[in-house]
């Protein structure tokens, strides 16, 4: 993640997510996809995997994280799991109340044939940061 000074045109590096889990990384998520929401200075966000095993070449279903981008300090707040929950979030966050709302692109029911070979048509979820 990164922001632009759009006076100077100086870009900052805010944090690089590493995506893999072992002893020296996080299961924090990979390939963020679509737009931030933002509430009460926080940035959140959602990463297509990462986060945990299986899904993407055992890469992880996707995440929901948050950002403070003063301290560059990363929370997961959800990983999916790629079954009911759905899994590879493509869009942004929308921040309505004191809840995100985001959609997957699989997951959910499993009558359905999602992309590649991942089961499920995707979800839309709601999640409380």
């Amino acid at each position: 993640m990164f922001s632009v000074n759009l006076t100077t045109n100086v870009e900052t590096v805010l944090y690089s997510f590493m995506g893999r889990i072992d002893a020296v990384n996080p299961p924090d998520g990979a390939a963020p996809t679509g737009s931030l929401a933002v509430i009460g200075g926080t940035l959140y966000g959602t990463t297509l995997a990462g986060g945990g095993t299986g899904c993407i070449a055992g890469e992880g279903c996707g995440t929901v994280f948050a950002l403070n981008p003063t301290t560059g300090a990363e929370t997961v707040l959800y990983q999916f799991t790629g079954g009911r929950d759905g899994s590879a979030p493509l869009g942004g966050l929308i921040a309505e109340g004191s809840k995100l709302y985001g959609t997957t692109s699989n997951g959910g029911k499993s009558s359905c044939r999602g992309t590649g070979s991942l089961p499920g048509c995707g979800t839309v979820f709601a999640i409380k940061p």
